[in-house]
């Protein structure tokens, strides 16, 4: 029984740090995309001309930091359901 209890608790704590290491990889492409937007958004000023073409940038890069933040929602609430599964098989 006690071994069947560690591998549940060590397989929690392996989703946990997968989940960890997800949401981090997510920021790191929301942040990039940040600076991208910035970056664009600055080039749409200096250069008019094509405006159009640096809104279709704009938008397709939002639609991807929006995918990017859902993963990330997806992810925390994953974890936070995983610890709280876990104390509630902990508490006595």
């Amino acid at each position: 029984m006690a071994n069947n209890e560690d591998e549940r608790i060590l397989s929690i704590k392996v989703k946990y740090g997968d989940a960890i290491v997800g949401i981090l990889e997510y920021q790191k492409k929301v942040d990039e995309l940040t600076a991208t937007q910035k970056r664009l958004r600055e080039e749409m000023k200096k250069d008019t001309e094509h405006e159009l073409e640096y809104r279709a940038a704009l938008a397709q890069n939002k639609a991807e930091m929006k995918e990017a933040q859902d993963s990330i929602r997806a992810l925390e609430k994953e974890t936070r359901n995983n610890l709280k599964t876990q104390q509630e098989k902990e508490a006595p």
